[in-house]
C-alpha cells in the first residue's frame, strides 16, 4: 500500500532530473570502466566531512549496484550510463571522471493506461510543445538548428507527441523523472500494490514501542492501516514549512530573499510530515549534515496572463559567450560548477540584499546556438519571452544593463575583463573550464576553452 498526500504521486522525485548516483554499477563494468567501493567511500568521506558515517556509506556503496540490477530486472524502467558526467566535485579524492551517473531513459507509458493521469505532470516550462524532454534528448534539441540528424530526431519526437494529442490522449512517451516513478508504479500495481492519492498520513500507530501501522485520511474518513512489517516514510523533506526551515536551517533560508521558498521546484505538499510523525513516535531527527540545503538555480517566467511558471537551470550555464552576474554586474563563481555550489555562492554574494537574484548575460550568436536558461536555441521561436519581459535586449552592454536593472559600470567592466581572458581560453578569477565538471557542461567543439 502506498498512501500519497496529494492528488498526483511522484513527489520530489517526479520533479528531479531522474538521475541516480551509483558507483560500481553493472553498466559501468560492462563498459570497461573501473571503480571500487573503496574509491567511492573515499569520495563520500571527503564530501561528508566530519559527518561521515562509514557503516551507512559502505552499505550504500556495496549494495547500490544490486539495487540497480533489481530495478532493471523487475520494472519497466530503462537506465543508461552517462559516461560524460563526472562527480560534482571532480577534483575531490575518490572522484570519478564519469561512471557513476545513471539516468532514466524514455519508455512508452501506454501499459499504464488511466494510471498515467495520476502520475505527477512535468513542469510546463520544462516541455517543448507539451512534450517532456529527456536526459538523452537535451543535446539533440540544442543542436537541432545546425545538425540534420538532430533536426530529424526532434521532428520524429514531435510527430509522435502530436499523434498522441490528435487521439485525445496525453503524450505516451515519458522520460527522466516521470519515467522513473512511472516505471516503479507500473511494476508495483502489476503485483497488486494499491496507490491511494489524496490520502495524507496523519500519524504513526505505535504499540509496545514499535510502529505497527499508520492512521491516514481518505475521502473525509480516518482509516487505520496495519503494517506489521513496517512503514516507510518517503515525504520529501520540509521545503514548504516555514517553521521547520527556521528551526532546522538556523536562518539559512532567511538569506535568500522574500518568498524564495515559494519559487522552489518541490511540490507544495512537502511540509515535513515525515519528520513530525517520526518524532512523535519516539524517533530522533539527526540534522548533523555537511550541507542542509540542496540549492538549484530557478528562473521565473510569467505568461501573458501573469501566471508564474518555474524553470530549473540544472545544465547549460557554462556555454561559450555566456556569463552570470549579480545586480552589481559581477560574476560570483564559475558558471560551469554544479548547481548546488552555484546556489550557495549566489546566497553568499547577495547576502543582505532584498532579493537573491542573478542574471544570465550573453550575446546573440551564443543565444541562437545554445539557448540560455528558459530561452531555447534557434530555430525554436522565443519572441514571447521578449514580449513578456523575461528576456531583455540591448544594442550595447550598458543598454542591456540599464534595461535589466544591473549596474552598467559593473557589467561593462566584467564583460571586458572576461572577454580579454576568454580569448586566451582562461578564467583567472574563477577557473571556468579547468575541471571535468565544467567541461562536461561546455561545448567540446569550441576552442580554446569549451566553456
Amino acid at each position: 500500500m502506498v498512501a500519497e498526500k496529494e492528488e498526483q504521486y511522484g513527489g520530489v522525485t517526479a520533479r528531479s532530473g531522474g538521475w541516480l548516483w551509483v558507483p560500481g554499477s553493472s553498466m559501468a563494468k560492462a563498459a570497461g570502466i573501473r571503480d571500487s567501493v573503496d574509491q567511492a567511500l573515499t569520495y563520500i568521506r571527503h564530501e561528508a566531512g566530519p559527518y561521515f558515517d562509514e557503516a551507512r556509506a559502505k552499505a550504500y556503496a556495496e549494495t547500490a549496484p544490486e539495487m540497480l540490477d533489481f530495478v532493471v530486472k523487475n520494472t519497466p524502467v530503462r537506465l543508461g550510463l552517462f559516461t560524460g558526467m563526472p562527480d560534482y566535485h571532480p577534483n575531490s579524492p575518490g572522484a570519478s571522471p564519469g561512471c557513476r551517473c545513471v539516468y532514466t531513459k524514455a519508455w512508452s507509458s501506454r501499459p499504464m493506461g488511466d494510471e498515467l493521469s495520476r502520475l505527477r505532470r512535468p513542469l510546463q516550462s520544462m516541455t517543448a510543445f507539451g512534450m517532456q524532454i529527456g536526459n538523452e534528448d537535451l543535446a539533440t534539441f540544442v543542436t537541432a538548428g545546425r545538425k540534420f540528424s538532430s533536426f530529424f530526431r526532434v521532428m520524429k519526437l514531435l510527430a509522435g507527441n502530436t499523434a498522441d494529442r490528435l487521439r485525445g490522449r496525453p503524450p505516451s512517451r515519458i522520460t527522466s523523472r516521470r519515467a522513473l516513478i512511472g516505471g516503479f508504479a507500473q511494476a508495483a500495481t502489476s503485483k497488486g500494490t494499491q496507490i491511494w492519492t489524496n490520502a495524507p498520513v496523519r500519524r504513526l500507530m505505535v504499540e509496545n514501542g514499535r510502529v505497527t501501522g499508520a492512521l491516514l485520511e481518505r475521502n473525509g474518513r480516518n482509516i487505520q492501516l496495519r503494517a506489521p512489517r513496517g512503514v516507510i516514510l518517503a515525504t520529501g523533506g520540509f521545503a514548504h514549512d516555514v517553521q521547520l526551515r527556521n528551526q532546522l536551517l538556523e536562518g539559512s533560508m532567511t538569506d535568500v530573499g522574500t518568498n524564495q521558498a515559494a519559487w522552489g521546484l518541490l511540490p507544495f505538499g512537502v511540509t515535513g510530515d515525515g519528520i513530525r510523525m517520526a518524532k512523535a513516535a519516539g524517533g530522533r531527527f539527526d540534522d548533523k549534515v555537511m550541507k542542509p540545503i540542496a540549492y538549484s538555480p530557478v528562473t521565473r517566467i510569467f505568461n501573458a496572463e501573469g501566471d508564474l511558471s518555474l524553470f530549473p537551470v540544472f545544465v547549460g550555464r557554462a556555454k561559450p559567450g555566456q556569463i552570470c552576474v549579480t545586480r552589481i554586474g559581477r560574476r560570483f563563481i564559475s558558471e560551469g560548477c554544479n548547481y548546488h555550489a552555484w546556489g550557495e555562492a549566489l546566497v553568499k554574494a547577495t547576502k543582505g540584499e532584498d532579493e537573491t537574484a542573478a542574471w544570465f548575460v550573453c550575446d546573440k550568436p551564443s543565444l541562437q546556438r545554445y539557448g540560455m536558461a528558459a530561452v531555447p536555441p534557434w530555430p525554436i521561436p522565443f519572441g514571447h519571452l521578449i514580449h513578456s519581459g523575461y528576456l531583455k535586449q540591448g544594442n550595447t552592454v550598458r543598454e542591456l544593463a540599464e534595461k535589466a536593472g544591473i549596474d552598467p559600470d559593473g557589467l561593462e567592466d566584467t564583460v571586458d575583463r572576461f572577454n580579454a581572458h576568454a580569448r586566451e581560453g582562461r578564467d583567472p578569477e574563477f577557473g571556468r573550464g579547468e575541471n571535468a565538471y565544467d567541461l562536461a557542461n561546455g561545448d567540446p567543439d569550441h576552442r580554446p576553452n569549451p566553456c
